[in-house]
């Protein structure tokens, strides 16, 4: 497994800029895959901090023996409200799409979305 990322951190305009690339081998017992590709992300603080949007996206390949063995495509948005010191509010939605050529794991288009309340004590 190997990741190679690259983060810019823009302090002033309190927004970051990311992007990387991800190569895994897994073998399981005489099956050999690999899977790799890019993702990019992006992330815009408001207010000091108390409201934060974040984005990101990502494609990964996937390789055996055989050839092509499909794709993954993944999105994903958030927003952030810090409501106090100690609560907070998250929202995201998240977007995966997996092409598959195989008959034995079924392409899909798979939507979430995530409300998290958070209090500290």
């Amino acid at each position: 497994s190997g990741n190679l990322s690259y983060q810019v951190d823009l302090t002033p305009k309190s927004l970051s800029l990311s992007s990387g690339f991800n190569y895994t081998v897994s073998s399981f017992a005489t099956i050999k895959s690999v899977i790799y590709g890019p993702s990019l992300g992006v992330d815009k603080q408001f207010l000091k901090g108390k409201i934060g949007l974040n984005t990101s996206l990502s494609y990964q390949l996937q390789k055996n023996k055989s050839g092509s063995a499909g794709n993954i495509l993944c999105g994903n948005v958030s927003g952030n409200y810090r409501v106090s010191k100690r609560d907070a509010i998250n929202i995201s939605v998240n977007y995966l799409k997996s092409d598959s050529p195989d008959a034995l794991t079924p392409s899909f288009n798979e939507t979430r979305t995530n409300l998290n309340i958070t209090h500290s004590f």
